[in-house]
């Protein structure tokens, strides 16, 4: 007997869509950016080699004080000094209690800025408490530096330190 024929069912047909109609979109025209402006280039020139101008002679030192000023001012200031370590002497009380007095003799050594380097009692008074008074006004005095005539080097001084149980505070 012959096969039946497959029954082939009719695909159904889509129907279309209608399609969106589009919207128009305005037309937007931008102005070309503007052009950068290049500044010209400086145009490179070979260096100009210009000589160092000469330096001038360092000034002369000043001459040195005559040996006359020099001394002059070596005492001068060595009389501040005798002033400034007498009047920051402290009389002990123990030189009062002993009613007593002495002068003793401090020397000592300065710098050009005026920092003290040593001091030592160079001649005593005989009396313990005034050379100790004595070598502790120079050792605690604060010394100015030297003027501008004295020598530039480390120097000597000597002061004689006066005390006495009568002498006021």
């Amino acid at each position: 007997p012959p096969l039946p024929k497959p029954v082939v069912q009719p695909k159904p047909i889509p129907k279309p869509v209608p399609r969106p109609t589009p919207v128009p979109q305005p037309i937007i025209h931008h102005a070309p950016a503007p052009k950068p402006l290049l500044a010209k280039a400086p145009t490179p020139t070979a260096p100009v080699y210009t000589p160092p101008a000469p330096t001038p002679p360092a000034p002369p030192p000043p001459p040195a004080p005559s040996p006359a000023t020099q001394q002059d001012a070596i005492a001068s200031y060595a009389a501040l000094l005798r002033a400034r370590v007498q009047a920051g002497t402290r009389v002990p009380e123990e030189v009062r209690l002993m009613h007593t007095g002495g002068t003793a003799m401090i020397a000592f050594r300065l710098t050009p800025s005026g920092q003290l380097l040593s001091a030592r009692v160079a001649q005593s008074s005989g009396v313990g408490p005034i050379d100790r008074a004595a070598l502790h006004a120079v050792q605690e005095e604060n010394y100015p530096p030297f003027t501008k005539d004295m020598p530039k080097h480390d120097m000597d001084f000597a002061v004689q330190v006066h005390l006495s149980a009568h002498r006021d505070e």
